[in-house]
This record gives structure tokens, sequence and C-alpha cells, in this order.
């Protein structure tokens, strides 16, 4: 049965060109090994019988919570069709199908995600580093915007790298939670991950291409820290402090980094969608182009401390509130008593479990490290997407603003499995 061209949901593509091929992939493919498992699909490092290139496929369940899903998963093919010209965009390979599951053999990169260069499980990353790799990010992101797709998912589990150590460059990955956006259609519904949404998703606003900018705004924290700017001791505070929008610069973590740095991240984690900067604005930005004007309004990092005091000046914080809300690791243990301020910088570590609505960790939830992928073998690498239901959510208050949240299912981890 052909994957059906009629989505369900609003802002989902429908024109699919790459063909889908009904006989059994392993005839093609060798299963080497899972490296990704969700729940409603699983990862496997392949290698094609005919060309001994290495590949992922990635296995997704048709019905998820007693509904049929191939609309989001054709909706996934075609957003990959888009992207499937850009550097830094995952490519699509083939497509097969069988009763129960449709395949992706996607592009596969052997850096394995950014996270694990944030956590510290792998080198963590110079600023340089980081202002490169974001460069490509933005560039990847503004594509995607310029088509009038808005990714809602973008954490560093969902950012590989083609090589291994701070050599390798970007692919993006996970569009199951991608929308199509026209003037037609306004679209509000809660999705993507807790630490990394934007305040007007939670708050059942309309979403816009601004949402992934706030999203990015704490993925160049992270890189740059290993610290999540809004994560809480508990759930209810990680939300608040999200739809508070208020962040601060730890001199802790910042007196090294430079100042346009916190210019830049401030200016994408604006509460307001409306004032934040857009991709390009972003890619124009003086920290990502390396060169500072006068006109730029932005001093130097030297200038902050000249008498050598580890005080923070009115130069060290960029705040959306006069409230400013202090940097929490992103995942604490339960029986921990001290608080973040009394522990070192190298203790506050990024645990790979992200936590839904409920307060329960989600393990492995994107769970798709290891990548291969040499310049001259194009190499597959898919992104996994766990649906979660959080309909819990409706009982709760999750911002100072009173918000609406829809009657229907809402997700605010991996909701698509692709």
């Amino acid at each position: 049965m052909p994957l059906s061209p009629n989505p369900r949901r609003s802002g989902s593509l429908t024109d699919v060109k790459t063909k889908i091929s009904n006989e059994p992939w392993q005839n093609y493919f060798t299963v080497q090994d899972t490296i990704g498992r969700g729940k409603f699909a699983v990862v496997k490092k392949c290698i094609e019988i005919s060309s001994g290139k290495l590949f992922a496929a990635k296995c997704i369940r048709k019905r998820r919570h007693c509904r049929d899903c191939t609309p989001d998963i054709f909706h996934e093919i075609a957003v990959l069709e888009i992207s499937s010209n850009h550097p830094h965009l995952i490519d699509l390979y083939k497509v097969f199908e069988t009763p129960s599951e449709v395949i992706l053999i996607l592009e596969y990169a052997a850096g394995g995600e950014i996270f694990d260069h944030c956590v510290g499980v792998k080198d963590h990353f110079s600023e340089a580093t980081t202002r490169r790799l974001l460069l490509q990010i933005l560039e990847a992101v503004n594509f995607l915007h310029r088509n009038n797709i808005v990714h809602l998912d973008l954490k560093p589990q969902n950012i590989l790298l083609t090589a291994e150590g701070e050599k390798g460059d970007i692919k993006l990955v996970d569009f199951g939670l991608s929308k199509l956006l026209t003037h037609e259609i306004e679209i509000r519904e809660i999705l993507g991950t807790p630490d990394y949404v934007a305040p007007e998703v939670l708050n059942f606003e309309p979403i816009s291409i601004l949402s992934d900018i706030w999203s990015l705004g704490v993925v160049c924290y992270v890189m740059l820290t290993g610290v999540s700017p809004f994560l809480g001791d508990t759930k209810n505070e990680t939300l608040m402090n999200v739809t508070t929008g208020a962040i601060d610069f730890p001199p802790d973590l910042f007196a090294t980094k430079d100042t346009a740095c916190r210019d830049f991240i401030s200016k994408m984690l604006k509460r307001e969608p409306q004032d934040r900067i857009s991709a390009q604005q972003c890619l124009n930005h003086p920290w990502i182009t390396g060169v500072v004007t006068p006109l730029d309004n932005i001093l130097p990092t030297e200038e902050n401390h000249k008498d050598g005091s580890d005080e923070p000046t009115e130069n060290d914080v960029f705040s959306n509130s006069p409230s400013h809300v202090k940097s929490t690791e992103l995942s604490k243990s339960k029986t921990e008593s001290k608080s973040d301020s009394d522990r070192p910088p190298e203790s506050r570590t990024i645990s790979r479990k992200n936590v839904d609505l409920n307060g329960n960790l989600l393990s492995n939830s994107t769970g798709l490290s290891q990548c291969v992928t040499p310049t001259t073998d194009r190499q597959f690498f898919p992104a996994n997407d766990d649906k979660e239901n959080s309909d819990n959510l409706k009982n709760k208050e999750i911002s100072s603003k009173p918000a609406t949240i829809p009657t229907t299912e809402a997700n605010l981890t991996k909701t698509s499995c692709v």
C-alpha cells in the first residue's frame, strides 16, 4: 500500500517525488548494528551491497497511538527532498515500505551528535569552533526558512558532524516536527523539547520561523558552556523559566567569552518573537562574521573587567527581563542538595536523557550518534523521532501568562519518529 498523499495535520507537505519500493530493503543492504532506538523507530547502520557504502536505515512504524501516521512520514520525506542539495542538511537516499513500516535510507555522518561535545563525552568546542559550526547551522536553517519550513526541534542531539573532532562539518537532521508555513494557515501547536522550545509555542501562540531562532540561541549557549540557560530543578520550573524568557551570563561561564557572542545570544533569546533577529541577520552578526564596528555598539571583552574583578558589570548581562534566571545543568539528580551556584562549573554536567512534561526521563530519546561521512562518498544518517503525548500539560500552569492549551494531542518532547 503506497503512502497516502493526504496528510492529516496542518503545515504538511504532500508532493513526494522519491520512488517508494515495496521490495524487502534487506535485499539491497546488509545490517551491521542498531545505532538508535526510539518508541516508534529503530535506526540501523547498514552497508549497501552493490556499492559497499555505509548508510543508516531508519525503520519507522506507520501506526502510533492507534493512528495511521504515514502522512507525517510523507511530510518528512518531502522536506528531505527539498533539503537534498544543501551541504548542511541530511540527505535522503532511498525509501522502502512494508505493511507496518516505512524505511528511510539516510546519510550517515562520522562525527556523531554535537551533544557529545557539549556534555564532555568528547572534547568541548572552543569558541572559534562554535562560531564556525553555528555559521553552518544558520546557513542550513536559513535555507529552510527561505522555503517557509520551520524545524521546531533544533537541539544538539539533532545536529551531527561529518567527521570526528573539530574538523567535522554540520549535518542538520530530524524534520519530523517541522511545519510548512503559509499565509493562509496559522499554526498553533505545542511541540518540541522543553529546554529548547520557544515561549510562544508553550503559550499556544502562532508558530513562526522565529521559533527556531529561540532554539538556536539555547543551542549556542549550550555549545559554549555545556549548561542550559533555562532548565530548572523541576519540569514546571523549566517551563516557567522558558515562558519568563529571562537569560543571564554568569561570569564563571562567560568571563573568557567574547562580548559579541553574548550580544548574539541575547538577540536570539528575546521573549517576543518579533524582537528576535532572523536567521539572515544572525549570519550577518559581528560574532559570526568576526567583524565588529563601533556602529555595532558592542564593547570588546577586555573592556568589561579593567580592574580584574570577576564581578559582573552592566556589559556582562544581556537580559530580557529585570530578573535573571540562574543557569542550571540540563539534568540533575533528584537527591542533589547543592544549588547550582554552590557548585564549580565543571560539575554542571549535561545528561544525555531528556525529560518529558510529566517529569519522566526519556531514555536516549534522540539516540542517533555515530555517523560516518567522507566528502567523496556520501553516507547517510537519520534522526530519531519519538512521538509522545503530553496531555497532562493541559492541567498545568506553565506560564505567568495564562496559556490556552489545545484539547488535541500535544507533544513537548520528541514526537515524530522520523
